[in-house]
């Protein structure tokens, strides 16, 4: 279950990733939206260095300097190389003066959240969630009925098991 659980995080990250380098420069909110979300993803602390990395730089390219700044603070805290860490107190260092930001973005730092598997919108804490029966990937209710996008398998909302370990003997272990 704890190896299921990473491969979604991972796969819902590389999602994000992938169809933020798709979006055309037209759509910079959006691309901006994504790269902060998929600092949201439970990554192991290199691939979050990289991935707060990434959602600096977007950030930063965007004017979006307190959220830049935000993404280095968090960069910052997971001791990153001393040329990434550089980097990110400059970033702060530039933004301290006017902490603002050009555009407003679906995104709220301080509310927790997953992101929803098929639109890729943040489903804050306290709303309700429609999992896939398989991965438990995160799903808005309104795609209830549908493939999980994420593993393939499982059915968004719907009843069932889940992952289950069997041993030799056909006996579940869990």
């Amino acid at each position: 279950k704890e190896l299921l659980g990473i491969c979604r995080e991972y796969i819902t990250g590389l999602r994000l990733e992938l169809l933020r380098r798709t979006l055309g420069a037209d759509e910079k909110v959006r691309a901006c939206e994504l790269a902060a979300y998929f600092t949201h993803c439970n990554l192991q602390p290199a691939h979050m260095i990289l991935a707060l990395r990434s959602a600096m730089n977007i950030s930063w390219k965007a004017k979006l300097k307190r959220s830049a700044a935000a993404f280095a603070r968090r960069l910052l805290e997971l001791n990153p190389k001393p040329e990434f860490a550089q980097t990110a107190r400059k970033v702060i260092q530039a933004c301290e003066s006017d902490l603002t930001d050009d555009f407003t973005m679906a995104y709220d730092e301080r509310n927790p959240f997953v992101v929803c598997n098929k639109s890729f919108v943040p489903i804050y804490r306290g709303s309700e969630i429609a999992y896939s029966s398989f991965c438990r990937a995160p799903y808005l209710p309104k795609f209830k009925g549908a493939v999980c996008e994420v593993d393939g398998i499982g059915q968004v909302g719907g009843e069932g098991t889940g992952f289950s370990e069997v041993d030799a003997d056909g006996k579940f272990l869990s």
